[in-house]
């Protein structure tokens, strides 16, 4: 049960620390990023965690992904003026200055009464844990064992095609590849004679999300700048671009799938 608290405890630390910062009026692009990330954890710790001790309230995910999902909006405006801007400049596209968008009230999202009231709920949750009855070691690692082997089978059976997937399909992978990330660094205290072989592993995941998640900025850039296209006919040459650029990327997403298959864990409970 330490490993679930621990990461109940850490996921939220990283959606309340952050969100202090963004309550105190600070348009801060990183601290959403940031908020993402611990909601995105803290769903992962709901998802396939919990269930060793109990049910998770269906209500708890609703909220969470809905917070997650409109907070995604600024990120996607956050990356379209950060990051695809500066591509565009240096191939002499003339769409290069600060690109309009519709950025949500982060405030009015984070600090949602249904949400806060959410995330109350699962830190009382996760202060209980602490006297709750403990499922065996064995328990636990057959658990998260299988959820672990599940989600590397589809990553690397899926990802060895990756270019020629649908950008939904790649985009499905990406959101498996962040539960296997998170889910094989909570599992290093259930392994410790097997800790420098999963950090190798986790290092591997960490060069794959980057590709996929660039490669996944693309997309939702060239999406959002075809929409634009015929209030700006710029944007149509941009996306145009990009979508050359998406041939590369999903290639190195692709490569960097391929190298996690390489070092791929067998991960599985000790027999008793």
């Amino acid at each position: 049960m330490q490993l679930i608290r621990s990461a109940l405890r850490k996921s939220m630390a990283a959606v309340q620390s952050h969100a202090q910062i963004l309550a105190e009026g600070t348009d801060n692009a990183e601290a959403v990023h940031q908020v993402r990330v611990g909601l995105r954890r803290l769903r992962t710790v709901l998802r396939d965690l919990v269930g060793v001790y109990s049910d998770v309230p269906p209500e708890w995910e609703v909220q969470l992904a809905q917070a997650f999902r409109l907070l995604g909006a600024r990120r996607d405006a956050d990356i379209l003026n950060q990051v695809i801007c500066p591509i565009l400049a240096e191939a002499g596209s003339p769409l290069t200055a600060a690109i309009e968008t519709t950025s949500p009230d982060v405030q009015a999202i984070l600090f949602d009464a249904q949400l806060q009231k959410t995330l109350l709920d699962i830190d009382v949750f996760a202060h209980g844990l602490k006297s709750a009855p403990q499922p065996s070691q064995r328990k636990v690692e057959r658990w998260v064992g299988k959820r672990l082997h599940r989600l590397q089978k589809q990553v690397l059976s899926e990802g060895r095609h990756f270019e020629r997937l649908t950008t939904d399909r790649q985009h499905r992978i990406r959101k498996r590849l962040k539960r296997l990330a998170y889910l094989s660094e909570w599992a290093v205290p259930l392994w410790p004679d097997r800790k420098t072989a999963i950090k190798a592993y986790l290092a591997r995941l960490k060069s794959a999300q980057d590709a996929l998640g660039f490669h996944h900025d693309l997309v939702v850039a060239t999406q959002y700048l075809m929409s634009q296209s015929d209030q700006e006919p710029n944007a149509r040459f941009a996306a145009g671009y990009l979508k050359g650029y998406m041939k590369l990327t999903a290639r190195d997403a692709q490569e960097a799938i391929r190298s996690v298959e390489h070092h791929a864990l067998r991960w599985q409970a000790r027999r008793s």
